[in-house]
């Protein structure tokens, strides 16, 4: 058996509380806040990219829609909450069509800002579910995609601007 030395040991501590320091470390980059990502939500959806496709269309609310929702320069949106979409139907032609907004975080630095939709046919009438009387019924149908991603827009941090950039595709496609 050895003996270890004071000197030794001094090091191994040294070396444990250096591997904890710098696990601890943070990378540094652009940590999004709420305030950041309403903004950027508010420049996506005042694009022309969003304006041409989401024209006529109803987008379902949710938390940060609510927020943004008097913040757009041609307010040309309809709206609708998620409680309220049978009834919305039923009142505009019982077929309807509602735009989902989203935002996927790629990285520190880059985020998406996507829409998808799904189609709502909502009919009156006399239905039971689950041993109970309804008399409203909503059929959803969910979009299938293609299997490849591509972003509607996307947004890049400039860290030498410290700023937001937006990277739009071609107004043609989706």
């Amino acid at each position: 058996m050895t003996l270890v030395t004071m000197k030794e040991i001094m090091k191994s501590k040294i070396i444990i509380l250096l591997i904890i320091f710098l696990t601890q470390i943070k990378i540094i980059a652009q940590d999004l806040n709420q305030l950041e990502l309403d903004k950027i939500y508010i420049e996506a959806l005042n694009s022309d990219y969003f304006r041409n496709h989401l024209k006529q269309e109803t987008i379902e609310l949710n938390d940060r829609i609510e927020r943004i929702k008097n913040e757009f320069t041609n307010n040309e949106y309809k709206y609708v909450e998620s409680e309220n979409i049978t009834k919305y139907a039923l009142k505009n032609g019982r077929k309807i069509r509602i735009a989902v907004i989203d935002h996927l975080q790629i990285g520190k630095d880059t985020i998406d800002i996507n829409y998808t939709y799904y189609h709502v046919n909502a009919k009156r009438g006399i239905y039971f579910f689950k041993g109970k009387i309804r008399f409203k019924r909503a059929f959803i149908a969910l979009p299938c995609g293609n299997g490849k991603y591509v972003p509607d827009i996307r947004f890049v941090f400039n860290r030498e601007k410290k700023k937001w950039i937006k990277v739009e595709k071609d107004l043609n496609t989706k």
